[in-house]
């Protein structure tokens, strides 16, 4: 939190500047899933890289 403010507060660092933006990057189509029943609960999970999963629950 305090590197974030740092950065905010004396503007852009010169590493930051120097980033270079990530195209986009097509994954291509999922299989359809098969059925399932209706259960009202829905689950999405992202591996982010470097072991961090995000995980988004439904109920």
């Amino acid at each position: 939190m305090i590197r974030w403010q740092g950065v905010f507060r004396n503007g852009i660092s010169p590493a930051i500047s120097q980033m270079q933006p990530v195209g986009f990057l097509d994954l291509g189509t999922l299989p359809a899933p098969e059925p399932q029943p209706r259960t009202g609960i829905l689950e999405l999970k992202l591996d982010l890289g470097g072991g961090v999963v995000l995980t988004l629950t439904r109920n």
